[in-house]
């Protein structure tokens, strides 16, 4: 676990695995296909990437507390551990909000090992035929430790639709392997993993 007093400063990006491409039965692996995408995707992946959060700084407090250095400002925080991985839930519950569908019926949702605790879903608006649902949560991070430093799992996807329609997110967590059941029969993602590793 973690050593109180301990505080640890972002210090570099990395690429986590290289980049694969999924369809809704799973991961494609043959290699002209995933080359094709790869091709189509990189520089896109590249600059999303540039921009991975704003956590900046983590100060370890007593009683698995902590300060989180998060958008310009400490934010406090608690956090549980179970072996490596180091999750930190916000103390102050926030409102989120999420287009086309309820957060928990989402991509976003799905594509992420740890699920937030969701307290209640609703729609804010649906002007002409547009939706937006809020959901009242706490903000958190997933961390995991590493000898004597810490890495948060990013994840940045592509998603492409029947139509042409494009979509593409970044996503600080670990990858759900079994995310791909939420694709529909004609969607096609592109994933790039990515570890912002946090030093003393």
């Amino acid at each position: 676990m973690l050593k109180p007093t301990s505080t640890f400063h972002k210090t570099k990006k990395e690429a986590a695995a290289p980049m694969r491409v999924f369809s809704n039965s799973g991961e494609i692996i043959l290699a002209s296909t995933v080359n094709r995408f790869v091709n189509y995707d990189s520089n896109w992946i590249s600059q999303l990437s540039n921009s991975l959060g704003y956590l900046d700084t983590i100060q370890v407090l007593e009683d698995h507390t902590a300060k989180l250095f998060d958008d310009s400002r400490y934010k406090d925080f608690f956090y549980t551990g179970l072996l490596r991985d180091i999750r930190f839930t916000a103390k102050d519950t926030s409102t989120f909000y999420s287009g086309e569908e309820v957060y928990t019926r989402t991509l976003n949702y799905y594509i992420g090992w740890f699920k937030p605790i969701i307290f209640n879903e609703y729609i804010i608006s649906s002007t002409a035929g547009y939706y937006t649902f809020g959901f009242s949560s706490q903000k958190e991070f997933y961390l995991v430790k590493e000898n004597d430093h810490l890495a948060a799992p990013w994840m940045i996807y592509i998603l492409r639709r029947q139509g042409g329609n494009v979509s593409m997110n970044r996503i600080q967590n670990k990858l759900d392997p079994g995310f791909y059941h939420s694709l529909a029969a004609t969607d096609t993602l592109v994933l790039q993993e990515y570890s912002v590793i946090y030093e003393k």
